[in-house]
């Protein structure tokens, strides 16, 4: 999926932030159902295979996450010259439209401003979860007929390769 700015990468005024936090709750509530619980993997970056969480919004917006696992990105994409370790972190949520609005923007500002770079929302059950990246997001869905509705549902929103 792409944000509604121009270029369809990071929303720059607020009627692109708003506009991305309500296509992105849509999104959601289709995938995962309103009033449903999720689970809420966030990430951090660091050179350690330590895990840290040092993005405070997220800290203060997600307070209760628990340490998951650390995967070495170097080890896995040749743009990494240096170690560099993704660590995620879990929590559970009940999910409703707008709740995760916060999060949505971080994510959006991501590099330039609040550090925090990827979100992932997953309902177990259904096995569907999107992830979010600066502004835009990928959708991870239980079969080709489920990615084939997606698409036709929100294709305004879309890029090809859905």
């Amino acid at each position: 999926m792409r944000n509604p700015s121009e270029d369809g990468r990071a929303p720059e005024a607020e009627p692109d932030y708003s506009e991305m936090c309500a296509r992105q709750n849509e999104a959601l509530s289709y995938l995962l159902g309103d009033n449903t619980d999720i689970v809420l993997i966030t990430t951090s970056y660091s050179p350690d295979e330590k895990p840290v969480r040092d993005q405070k919004a997220l800290r203060e917006f997600d307070p209760t996450a628990k340490f998951l696992h650390s995967v070495g990105v170097h080890e896995l994409a040749l743009e990494f010259d240096a170690p560099t370790y993704w660590h995620l972190f879990s929590s559970n949520w009940h999910f409703e439209p707008g709740r995760f609005d916060k999060v949505m923007r971080l994510v959006a500002q991501g590099a330039m401003f609040s550090g925090v770079f990827n979100v992932i929302f997953l309902q177990p059950e259904s096995k569907r979860l999107m992830c979010l990246y600066d502004g835009g997001a990928d959708v991870i869905l239980e079969s080709p007929e489920a990615r084939d509705q997606f698409r036709e549902r929100f294709a305004d929103w879309t890029v090809d390769g859905l």
